[in-house]
């Protein structure tokens, strides 16, 4: 999809994690698991971390965390790129058109794998 259409995505689905309740996992982790732990430098528990530290404001935490996913967004998109058996679908379709879209691809491969193969 394009990327400015991606780059909101993330920012709402960052915001919407926030509001589902981030802060309130990442505290009760805190409270069982030391800080130290790997988990806690995913994106998302980091920033959180540093909120719950005072080091930063809650806005500035989800401004963070929705600039390292878009981040991480853009090296994902960079690496899969590079792949050229990747299937791309539309993501600016509805789910369902996306599922049928996939369903279709799926079925041609799967009848590709039926079929007898002809080599010359």
């Amino acid at each position: 999809m394009p990327r400015p259409i991606l780059y909101r995505k993330i920012d709402r689905r960052v915001e919407d994690m926030f509001r589902a309740g981030l802060i309130e996992e990442v505290q009760a982790l805190i409270e069982r698991y030391p800080k130290s732990c790997h988990a806690f430098k995913a994106i998302g528990y980091r920033e959180t971390v540093e909120h719950l530290e005072g080091k930063t404001t809650l806005a500035q935490a989800i401004e963070k965390t929705q600039r390292e996913s878009r981040r991480y967004a853009k090296r994902q998109l960079t690496w899969l790129r590079a792949d050229s058996e990747i299937i791309w679908l539309d993501g600016t379709m509805t789910q369902e058109n996306v599922e049928q879209a996939a369903m279709k691809r799926i079925e041609g491969f799967l009848e590709g794998l039926r079929s007898p193969q002809v080599h010359p």
